[in-house]
């Protein structure tokens, strides 16, 4: 074979080897998903453990301000629970 043969055949091969299978796209798909589920639920923690002590202070009081909109643990709010 020619030299310009072989480097041809080898510029395709390398171009399939290199290739990804819709499988694998899929699946890269998946984890960032995945990846980003995780980071919400790392926000979601955090903005919890910040707001904890703030929703503790709120089980002192016996109802919310009317223009709150956060969550609360105040009685009133508590009673519409049913426990």
């Amino acid at each position: 074979m020619e030299l310009e043969t072989i480097n041809k055949l080898y510029l395709e091969l390398s171009q399939i080897a290199t290739a990804k299978t819709r499988r694998e796209l899929e699946l890269e798909t998946l984890l960032a998903q995945a990846e980003n589920a995780s980071d919400q639920s790392k926000q979601i923690a955090r903005l919890i453990s910040e707001n904890k002590e703030f929703l503790t202070l709120t089980m002192l009081l016996d109802e919310h301000p009317e223009d709150y909109q956060g969550p609360c643990f105040c009685k009133l709010c508590q009673s519409y629970s049913g426990d």
